[in-house]
């Protein structure tokens, strides 16, 4: 593709108390690279021909039927730098005002306009003209070193770590009881996952200083543990949110750090004269009742710092601070989950697969060691299901639950008040109790819930399609 041209829009600048309206023609490549910059002043019809006659490449005749003489050239030196050229009709007025450079510069004007005809030409809306100006590309330059410092990216990929370690990857398949596997009973299901890989992770300030997580590399682990869904069953979600509170002085504070050197240059002397003046001509200044309360503020506020005192607003006059309370959200709340298991063997098979249930929770927990010990890596996670009887689909009416940590296991063997074995060669307990607290890795977002089909479906959607209420059912 042959070089193109991009034409700005006329604008009028002030030289020497008359005004002037200027130009600028793009030349740019197939790269979107500017190969000249033309700055162009209007002139009329007349000196268009006169000129023309004796210098015809300076003087240009417009689409709309203007006229115009070129004043300055941009292009590039071997070494990449900026290179202007001024014409002869370029005047000590135009060159003195030209030369300066800074942001009202005409120079900045002038590339504000070349930048909005380039994108227009080209459909480019970032920054691609920009850092090829006088004006900008400067402070893109600076910008982008001082971005590039400020971000890291972590790629699994540049950064492998292998956190497979010493780890059990194969159980049975447990039930308990034994009959659950073949009946229709409703049942909940634990199985486990490990996490088997390096986890991507990018924050870039030139990206809105956005934060990217990877996903969770995890694999899945053979085996499960099919339990009776017990009584009791729920779910509690919740966020945090506390009290917060902001008074005079800590607006005060708070306004002073987000402009230091305006604070600085305007609150000195009102500091000074709030410690030393005269209190009731600072007042008056201030307005009235208010500007004196504000300065006794001032001084008490500064006095309990100085001392590391507190209560002295109450113990003087009677009153404190407002202190503008409100409760102000914090964070998001991580769920809990708490099961309560009681197993009693009914035959010899029976009891070996509840000791079995009770290794499988236990070593799952458990934290694991690297093949060359030098990394402690983390315990199996667990993902549990409530599903409906043996059809292997999810319960319709029970809340799901994310993947999840099992934090606490408690075991107790017997019924808790009587040691009590059958007379096998194992000495087996008559009864096994586990109770177990699993929290979920994740938080509760509204994106979990916002999903029109499936497991996530709004109930009151899913009602309005089907006309029989569907339980309550999403996370």
């Amino acid at each position: 593709m042959s070089a193109q041209e991009a034409i700005s829009e006329v604008s009028s600048f002030k030289i020497d108390d008359s005004e002037r309206y200027f130009r600028t023609v793009s030349t740019y490549d197939e790269n979107n690279k500017i190969v000249n910059t033309s700055f162009q002043q209007k002139i009329d019809k007349d000196l268009y021909d006169q000129r023309k006659e004796t210098t015809p490449d300076l003087v240009k005749e417009g689409s709309d039927g203007s006229y115009y003489v070129v004043v300055s050239n941009k292009s590039k030196n071997s070494d990449g730098k900026d290179k202007f050229v001024d014409t002869i009709y370029a005047d000590l007025d135009f060159q003195k005002k030209f030369e300066k450079r800074g942001k009202n510069s005409l120079l900045n004007e002038l590339e504000k306009g070349q930048d909005d005809a380039l994108k227009k030409a080209t459909g480019i809306t970032d920054s691609t003209f920009k850092g090829q100006q006088t004006t900008f590309k400067n402070t893109v330059a600076a910008v982008d070193g001082f971005l590039d410092g400020i971000g890291f990216n972590i790629d699994s990929k540049n950064l492998p770590l292998s956190f497979e370690g010493r780890r059990r990857l194969k159980y049975d398949n447990l039930y308990y009881p034994l009959s659950i596997a073949s009946s229709k009973q409703d049942r909940i299901v634990f199985s486990m996952r490990y996490i088997s890989g390096s986890r991507d992770i990018n924050f870039d300030l030139r990206n809105g200083g956005s934060l990217g997580l990877g996903k969770r590399t995890t694999t899945g682990i053979n085996g499960s543990v099919t339990l009776p869904i017990p009584g009791g069953i729920s779910d509690s979600n919740n966020v945090k949110f506390d009290n917060d509170s902001l008074d005079v002085l800590g607006a005060l504070t708070f306004g002073a750090a987000l402009n230091p050197v305006g604070a600085l240059e305007a609150g000195a002397d009102l500091l000074d004269q709030a410690l030393n003046s005269d209190r009731d001509a600072l007042a008056k200044a201030l307005g009235g009742e208010r500007g004196s309360n504000l300065i006794s503020a001032l001084r008490i506020g500064l006095a309990q710092a100085a001392v590391g005192r507190k209560g002295m607003f109450s113990r003087i006059g009677g009153g404190i601070l407002n202190p503008n309370l409100e409760l102000l959200f914090q964070a998001p709340g991580m769920r809990t989950f708490n099961f309560s298991f009681t197993m009693s063997a009914r035959s010899a098979k029976e009891a070996i697969q509840i000791k079995k249930i009770i290794r499988f929770f236990k070593q799952g927990m458990s934290v694991k060691r690297s093949t060359n010990n030098i990394f402690v890596l983390s315990p199996n996670t667990f993902t549990i299901n409530y599903k409906l009887g043996n059809t292997g689909n999810d319960h319709p009416s029970i809340g799901k639950i994310k993947e999840c940590a099992l934090t606490d296991l408690n075991t107790t063997y017997g019924n808790g008040s009587t040691y009590m074995t059958f007379d096998d060669p194992d000495r087996t307990l008559t009864t096994y109790k586990i109770d177990m607290t699993f929290k979920e890795l994740d938080p509760i977002t509204e994106d979990d819930y916002l999903s029109n089909t499936g497991p996530l479906a709004d109930p009151d959607e899913a009602f309005q399609q089907s006309n029989a209420f569907p339980g309550e059912i999403g996370y």
